[in-house]
């Protein structure tokens, strides 16, 4: 019995905490460039831009009659954004 209300306990601690991990599921890698000093002219600061590579998929489809249907084939690729 003692086992048992530990148990039951045990159990309500846990599904009472927070789950953190739900972000974790979702995780894409960022490559990013190396930043560029920030400047001082005149008490002025000015910064280049940032270049940061984001993971993404180039999608190829072709209509394909001899099987019926659409041949879609995907690759990785990294999509090049600036950041001003």
């Amino acid at each position: 019995m003692k086992r048992f209300g530990m148990l039951v306990l045990f159990v309500l601690m846990f599904s009472a905490l927070p789950s953190s991990a739900k972000a974790q599921w979702v995780y894409r890698p960022v490559m990013v460039a190396p930043t560029q000093p920030v400047r001082m002219y005149q008490r002025v600061y000015y910064r280049r831009p940032m270049v940061v590579y984001q993971p993404t998929r180039v999608v190829y489809s072709r209509r394909r009659p001899v099987i019926g249907g659409y041949s879609v084939r995907t690759r990785p690729a990294y999509r090049r954004t600036v950041i001003w």
